[in-house]
């Protein structure tokens, strides 16, 4: 996506369009996460009925699933991810204008389940707004995901402002891409860290 609207494309003397267009790509992004977690809340609150129970369900479940998405980041263990490994399609860049194409990228990605899914961490958010089972609160909170992963590219299109050619960006995403390693070692410390946190949560509900 970064590829897509970047300074790179529109140079310095058209830095404004690719500021719309980078803004307009948040923009998506936000009201998508903003549609998705209404959603699954919305689901939640239909399909779980309101008790005190509830709260145990989800400690429970929320613990289990993050130790065990944990292990999965830190390849101990294997499980199943559901995704979708498409991307966006590419053909949009030719069928529409390219403020017309970042908002339709940032609808397609703000979703954070219509494409690849990088870390666990977006599982274990899901599965905590179905089962909180609020609406509104799921639509509000999974709007900073789509916050950040909209703003990633206005971070990272401000960051290679600099390039002069196609293969340096190349170069700056392939350094990008040896770094997930790390991301997902981080990824599985932070779950570990709610998987006990919400352990602790359980055992006070006793």
């Amino acid at each position: 996506m970064v590829g897509t609207i970047r300074p790179v494309v529109y140079r310095d003397r058209q830095l404004l369009k690719w500021g719309i267009a980078a803004n307009l790509h948040l923009l998506g992004s936000i009201l998508a996460a903003i549609a998705i977690g209404f959603v699954v809340g919305l689901l939640g609150y239909w399909l779980i009925p309101y008790s005190e129970e509830r709260w145990t369900l989800l400690y429970v479940i929320l613990g289990i699933s993050s130790i065990a998405y944990a292990f999965d980041e830190m390849g101990i263990l294997r499980l199943p991810r559901p995704q979708r490994l498409k991307q966006v399609p590419a053909s949009w860049r030719a069928l529409f204008h390219p403020h017309i194409t970042a908002i339709l990228y940032g609808f397609g990605l703000g979703t954070g389940i219509a494409t690849r899914i990088v870390s666990n961490l977006l599982y274990i958010v899901i599965l905590g707004l179905f089962l909180h089972a609020h609406p509104a609160y799921a639509a509000v909170t999974f709007s900073l995901f789509g916050l950040g992963r909209g703003g990633s590219i206005i971070v990272a299109g401000w960051f290679i402002r600099n390039l002069h050619s196609g293969e340096e960006l190349d170069l700056v995403l392939r350094r990008l891409a040896e770094g997930q390693n790390r991301v997902h070692a981080i990824a599985g410390v932070i779950l570990a860290t709610l998987g006990g946190y919400w352990g602790v949560e359980f055992y006070l509900t006793l």
